[in-house]
């Protein structure tokens, strides 16, 4: 996370981080165990997964929401908008 800088790590959805950081602990494990084969299998499927994930969203909007959220307007035109 260190190399990709702190506005490119702001920018990731929630999704993304924690694939990045489940992916940095996967790959800690073949140090000590030195089983890289199923490491690196594990780790396919989860980026994979998250490629699925993300297109899903990207192609249906009620999963995206529910995935992700709903964005909201805090400064509209030039005005705080205290009701969000």
């Amino acid at each position: 996370m260190r190399l990709a800088g702190r506005k490119s790590t702001s920018q990731l959805t929630v999704a993304q981080t924690v694939m990045m950081i489940a992916v940095g602990s996967l790959i800690i494990q073949p140090v000590g165990d030195r089983n890289i084969w199923i490491t690196m299998v594990i780790t396919f499927l989860m980026v994979i997964t998250l490629l699925f994930i993300e297109y899903i969203a990207l192609k249906y909007n009620i999963f995206e929401t529910f995935v992700y959220g709903k964005s909201l307007l805090v400064v509209e035109n030039g005005q705080v908008n205290e009701s969000n």
